[in-house]
């Protein structure tokens, strides 16, 4: 072994090893993550915008503020939409027009600094405005990071969905969904130096690692999600809730351009690479003795979850013969089923207060009220 690269590891074997989770921060360990802060990013996409509000809205947990960022679209269909939720929202929400589009972190960095005058938050996550949560996302994640036995971790993961969809006349159709596998109980660090691991929307981070990581870096085009987890994990832990709690959207090449994700084809790889150039050239600088350990970690976390993809791909197999398959997507549709009972609900309580305002309506309001409740053909 390398004199200098041993004496550095010895050197840092030295420190006490574990827990030192959130070791750096004074007061993360006495903060629970009942308020949440979301963080998110929009730019002419009123059709996904609507369903990510819907995503929001329909959460149990009700202790948060929506920072929406239109970053360089329309404000008028914005507007608009906002408007038509304002009962649901309850002043839940600020809204910032941004004149020109400055990308997604500038977009987060805008969103975080308009946090700052809302009061004081507990934790923080970024949701896109082309993604969804289950109705119990916040109410899960926010209990996690409270429980005594989390308080030394910086955040917290779910599971997901990859749902596949396309854009046509009609709006947004769904051609399946692929489960998420991701059997850590603890995000490993060497994991996720390799390449990222999950999206955004299933990551709940604490307030004040949020403030200690830094703003989001927005000379990025992409990967600035990825580049901010390393920030995280360099100051404490991601613990991971094994619960498929949301769902990451996915549209093929061949939709709308201003529908696309950021992972289109082609992008990500160049951007990628550049990325880990520009990390390793870093590393190189400082301590040149450290790249063959950055290396083998790359490549025994490539190995780890090449093993965890060919089992994920059996379970897969056994599920399809079992007749297993659809049971995610019941479970989905059970839940929006929920949302438009309650909807229907208020419908009626609406009607049934007109016939005391407005007896003109009085067989009017009594024929819908009976059509809402006679069951569907």
């Amino acid at each position: 072994m390398d004199p200098h690269f041993a004496t550095a590891y010895a050197d840092a074997m030295q420190e006490p090893a574990y827990p030192n989770s959130l070791a750096s921060l004074t007061d993360a360990a006495t903060q629970g993550g009942a308020r949440v802060a979301i963080l998110m990013r929009t730019r002419d996409r009123p059709v996904l915008l609507a369903r990510a509000l819907a995503s929001v809205l329909s959460q149990t947990h009700q202790d948060w503020h929506l920072l929406l960022v239109n970053d360089g679209g329309d404000p008028v269909p914005l507007d608009r939409l906002v408007a038509r939720h304002e009962t649901g929202f309850q002043g839940r929400i600020s809204v910032l027009h941004r004149p020109e589009s400055q990308g997604m972190e500038a977009a987060s960095n805008a969103a975080l600094d308009l946090a700052v005058g809302k009061g004081r938050f507990q934790s923080v996550v970024v949701h896109d405005d082309d993604d969804s949560w289950h109705p119990e996302f916040l109410a899960r994640t926010t209990a996690w990071l409270d429980a005594p036995e989390h308080r030394a971790f910086a955040a917290v993961m779910t599971h997901w969905m990859v749902v596949r969809e396309r854009m046509d006349a009609d709006g947004v159709v769904e051609d399946g969904r692929d489960w998420s596998f991701f059997d850590m109980p603890v995000l490993h660090y060497a994991s996720i130096l390799q390449r990222n691991r999950f999206p955004p929307i299933c990551l709940l981070v604490r307030w004040s690692v949020v403030e200690a990581a830094g703003r989001f870096n927005a000379a990025l085009p992409v990967l600035g999600d990825w580049d901010y987890t390393l920030r995280i994990m360099a100051i404490g832990d991601i613990g991971v809730l094994p619960e498929r709690l949301a769902c990451y959207h996915h549209r093929d090449p061949g939709t709308l351009p201003d529908y696309l994700n950021t992972a289109a084809p082609g992008r990500h790889e160049t951007q990628l690479a550049l990325y880990r150039n520009a990390r390793l050239r870093a590393l190189a600088q400082r301590d040149p003795a450290m790249l063959p350990l950055a290396g083998e970690l790359g490549v025994q976390a490539e190995r780890y979850h090449e093993q965890a993809e060919l089992q994920h791909t059996k379970i897969l197999a056994n599920l399809d013969r079992n007749g297993l398959w659809g049971h995610a997507r019941h479970e989905d549709l059970q839940h929006r089923l929920v949302r438009v009972e309650a909807a229907l609900a208020r419908i009626e309580t609406a009607l049934a207060a007109s016939l005391a305002r407005a007896p003109l309506w009085r067989r009017l309001a009594r024929r819908a009220i009976d059509r809402l409740r006679r069951p569907s053909a």
